[in-house]
């Protein structure tokens, strides 16, 4: 159920002009791991990306974490940022790759 509400981010990046301009020529590989299931987006430098279910040869970064969180944050329930300080979900790699994907996810929930 969990790799579910990333394809439906990835679907929702590709459905949305604006957020497409904001991830032009951002082209990073972001895995996901919710509750010990493993999928990625690739993200292409036209701004559009492509959902893949199982782990990345090499990822920029992997978001890891429970899939009630995980869901919150893609929702707006709960703020990505503060969810990470809480240790609530942890980040593998690249960090700071990940800053670009918060106002994306603030962009798609309202």
């Amino acid at each position: 159920m969990g790799t579910e509400n990333i394809k439906e981010f990835a679907d929702a990046i590709n459905a949305n002009e604006e957020v497409k301009k904001m991830l032009k020529n951002w082209t990073k590989i972001a895995g996901y791991v919710i509750d010990g299931e493993e999928c990625y987006i690739e993200h292409k430098a036209d701004g559009t990306c492509e959902f893949h279910e199982g782990k990345p040869e090499k990822a920029n970064f992997t978001m890891i974490g429970p899939l009630d969180v995980m869901e919150k944050m893609f929702t707006g329930e709960i703020d990505a940022q503060k969810a990470f300080f809480a240790k609530q979900y942890t980040i593998k790699g690249d960090v700071m790759g990940t800053m670009k994907l918060l106002p994306v996810m603030k962009k798609l929930q309202g």
